[in-house]
């Protein structure tokens, strides 16, 4: 709003609820005006499966921006335009779609993400270009770095840059990773971290945990629409089988409702669970392990086959 720049870092377990708390922050962004851009890194990948995800989040703001109000295309139009100039060419192979911002790209100078240090310096150069002309008052961008664990060094690198480019204005960046994940001072993302966190750039740090047993029965009370006294033996028995936390609660909710171990009642009028049978059965170490024994008993040989070479696609399935 006043043409600032920041860097929020956002660490927890897997399913404490990072991606859901930088969601939420969607709601808190000017209508219409701001954009979220969201890169996503998954997997243990090489450089040309990971370097590619950076380049499509700012092509996928590209093509959303097309889609949007016209006026905000015709001044970002202007300001990429007059940035990038005749430029623009270095960033055509990474970035398709960024010819619907500054027109027709005739030539092309790239072999690809795969070319040399020099080209890609020339394109991290531009793309710094590109963010500045972007990111304005009237216009803030919210760019998001998500599961940052599996980031390579040279992914790394370049959010780095991005990130402590002094030039940069109206954005907030946020990097969110699973701190369990990360060897202690051995890691390439803490050595990224820590040269960010000697810059001149205002961070702050959101540490997630998990959920205590009051918290774990206020999920429950709202999720079946009950009080809160009727639902904290339910609640308990939850929290000490999934340790709080958030998305092993809800996955393990979802199984006892498959197993009517949670389930509506129609002459009640509302939802009922049989404690005992809860308290007995034996659930998996983690809400990853409860999704895998879920689909193998729940799917065939020929589905878990199809999942499995979708999970090779990675986000673009």
């Amino acid at each position: 709003k006043n043409g600032g720049r920041g860097f929020v870092v956002v660490s927890g377990y897997s399913g404490c609820g990072k991606s859901t708390l930088i969601d939420q922050m969607r709601t808190l962004l000017p209508p219409k005006r701001a954009k979220m851009i969201r890169c996503k890194f998954y997997g243990q990948g090489t450089k040309q499966a990971m370097l590619p995800l950076i380049f499509r989040a700012f092509d996928d703001y590209c093509l959303e921006l097309a889609k949007g109000d016209p006026n905000l295309l015709a001044e970002v139009q202007t300001a990429v335009t007059e940035a990038l100039g005749s430029n623009a060419v270095v960033l055509k192979d990474v970035m398709p779609n960024l010819s619907i911002i500054v027109g027709d790209i005739h030539d092309s100078m790239s072999d690809g993400i795969g070319a040399g240090t020099q080209e890609m310096n020339r394109i991290v150069y531009h793309l710094r270009d590109f963010v500045r002309a972007i990111a304005r008052p009237t216009h803030p961008i919210v760019m998001v770095f998500d599961d940052l664990q599996w980031a390579d060094e040279q992914c790394l690198d370049i959010i780095s840059k991005l990130i402590t480019d002094v030039e940069s204005s109206s954005i907030l960046f946020i990097g969110a990773y699973r701190d369990n994940e990360i060897e202690s001072g051995v890691h390439p993302l803490e050595v990224c971290l820590g040269g960010i966190a000697m810059d001149m750039i205002p961070m702050c740090t959101i540490s997630l945990g998990d959920l205590d047993r009051a918290s774990v029965n206020e999920l429950v009370s709202d999720a079946l629409h009950l009080s809160p006294r009727i639902t904290r033996p339910l609640a308990d028995t939850l929290h000490m089988k999934t340790g709080g936390n958030p998305m092993f609660v809800k996955q393990l909710m979802k199984v006892l409702h498959e197993e009517n171990l949670l389930y509506f009642s129609a002459s009640a009028r509302r939802w009922e669970y049989k404690l005992e049978s809860i308290r007995e059965k034996s659930v998996a170490d983690n809400a990853v392990d409860l999704l895998v024994h879920k689909m193998q008993n729940h799917y065939d040989s020929e589905s878990q086959w199809i999942l499995r070479v979708a999970s090779l696609l990675g986000p673009s399935f």
